[in-house]
């Protein structure tokens, strides 16, 4: 169910208001693109910044711009379990095709303790819950074992994947493996990876749909010729706190406001400047992926 190129939404601002108008038009961008879903409310999108107000602006435009076309996931997050289920409840009004849940940040628990906080979330929603791991934010790793023990759930059934180590011990198993790494999209595909979760499929997205429809259609060299032509500018997209990077781009190319909400700023002039010239680098890359592969 998991699989190909799903973009963890920014969240644009204006005046230091949400943006809907910009993230509706976003949205029908990437379609145009292929991509196979969108996530809300992710670390790209800067949800522990907003207010839950803004949270069901942000649901509220999404789930309006994508209809019944294209499904997109809720990130979901927070230090006590309790909480993380009581977000799922108020979100079960939005047509959601599941949601996106990190370990509880902070506190750090034990792999059982993981276990524990997982299958309580599983326990309360049908919908499908995705697996997020992602140490260097939460404190704590979902070792292997875990997420293949919590696969016995019925309705977990994929896990973004941060740490390019996990990629050979998840191989072969239940769960949907998604890159939550751009840099990683590749080696996650060779070792029977479904796609990614990735914050610079907002930048020439074409780019890695191509890529990974390459990989399933067994054009390894084309695959990996896209991916070393990314392989610069994902370098650079987290030279300095996500989202900022990504939304500079898109501020450049006049698709939002470059606004962050700080404690997250701005890029530095240094960085813009080379993330414009990686861009420029990109502008001749083809896909060279014809539609119906890319539609795969």
């Amino acid at each position: 169910m998991f699989s190909g190129i799903w973009i963890p939404l920014v969240t644009p601002f204006h005046h230091g208001q949400v943006d809907t108008a910009a993230l509706r038009q976003l949205v029908r961008h990437y379609e145009g693109a292929g991509v196979s879903g969108f996530v809300a409310l992710g670390t790209t999108g800067e949800a522990a910044l907003l207010s839950q107000i803004e949270r069901y602006t942000v649901l509220e435009a999404i789930a309006d711009a994508c209809g019944e076309r294209t499904p997109f996931l809720i990130g979901v997050g927070a230090t006590d379990t309790r909480d993380v289920c009581a977000q799922i409840r108020h979100y079960e009004r939005w047509n959601s095709a599941g949601y996106l849940v990190p370990p509880p940040y902070y506190v750090c628990p034990s792999q059982a303790g993981l276990h524990w906080h997982y299958a309580h979330v599983a326990a309360s929603t049908a919908r499908p819950v995705v697996l997020y791991n992602v140490p260097k934010r939460t404190g704590v790793s979902i070792a292997p074992d875990t997420a293949l023990a919590l696969a016995e759930q019925p309705n977990i059934i994929a896990i973004k994947e941060c740490v390019a180590e996990h990629f050979g011990a998840l191989q072969d198993g239940p769960l949907d493996v998604l890159s939550g790494d751009d840099s990683a999209l590749l080696d996650c595909l060779a070792h029977g990876g479904t796609g990614g979760i990735l914050a610079g499929a907002h930048l020439r997205p074409e780019l890695f749909v191509a890529l990974v429809a390459h990989h399933r259609a067994g054009r390894i060299d084309e695959a990996r010729r896209l991916a070393d032509a990314l392989a610069p500018l994902a370098a650079l997209l987290f030279a300095e706190p996500n989202p900022a990077p990504v939304k500079a781009v898109l501020s450049a190319e006049g698709r939002i406001g470059a606004d962050t909400r700080a404690p997250i700023l701005p890029v530095s002039e240094s960085l813009h400047r080379r993330l414009v010239a990686a861009m420029h680098a990109l502008e001749n890359v083809k896909a060279d992926c014809p539609p119906q592969l890319a539609a795969m």
